[in-house]
């Protein structure tokens, strides 16, 4: 946890990536103060989408096969990208994430 919070607190780029776990969860109130509390961009996979309200500035949108511009100009100039509530398993219902990114994975399951 602490190299995790010492990650993202020197990260210049950070983009939050929400997944179907946050609506699980209900966590959607700490996921909003989480990205307001960092400035965060949030990108959500289509099965995450609207566990962060798409109308707020931070939003990117969601993706999977296809996106908007937002979640891939976002996601390549990242320099570190945290997953709450996704697996990062590539699907037509998730986002790819670009190569060479250095992630967090918060999740409960350790499998994945």
């Amino acid at each position: 946890m602490k190299q995790a919070a010492a990650l993202l607190a020197s990260a210049r780029r950070p983009v939050l990536y929400a997944g179907q776990g946050v609506h699980y969860a209900r966590a959607w109130p700490q996921l909003r103060r989480l990205a307001e509390k960092l400035g965060m961009p949030v990108v959500t996979s289509l099965d995450g989408k609207s566990c962060f309200p798409e109308t707020h500035p931070l939003s990117c949108g969601s993706g999977g096969v296809a996106m908007p511009r937002a979640v891939t100009h976002f996601l390549a100039a990242a320099d570190v990208i945290l997953g709450m509530g996704c697996s990062f398993t590539e699907s037509p219902f998730a986002v790819k994430m670009p190569a060479g990114k250095r992630i967090i994975h918060a999740t409960l399951d350790p499998t994945t």
